[in-house]
């Protein structure tokens, strides 16, 4: 089993005040967590062109009375 891998340092100028390391530090914060929301986002929204793809096909198929599987091929009711 893998270690939790520690967070990584960094390392600020010891010459700079603390309020201008806390607010780097933020700043690097901040970007870190939008990255993450963007990240679920992106996730969030495959999910959903997914669920719209298998809804249309679904809807397609009973207009034409055929079975599609998930990979939109004929199941049963096929013009062969």
């Amino acid at each position: 089993m893998l270690a939790n891998p520690q967070p990584p340092r960094i390392h600020l100028p010891k010459a700079w005040q603390d309020c201008v390391k806390s607010a780097v530090l933020h700043g690097i914060n901040a970007r870190v967590r939008l990255a993450a929301e963007n990240d679920r986002l992106h996730e969030e929204l495959a999910l959903l062109r997914e669920e719209l793809r298998i809804k249309d096909a679904g809807l397609t198929s009973q207009n034409t009375g055929t079975l599609l599987n998930k990979d939109n091929q004929c199941v049963t009711g096929c013009q062969m």
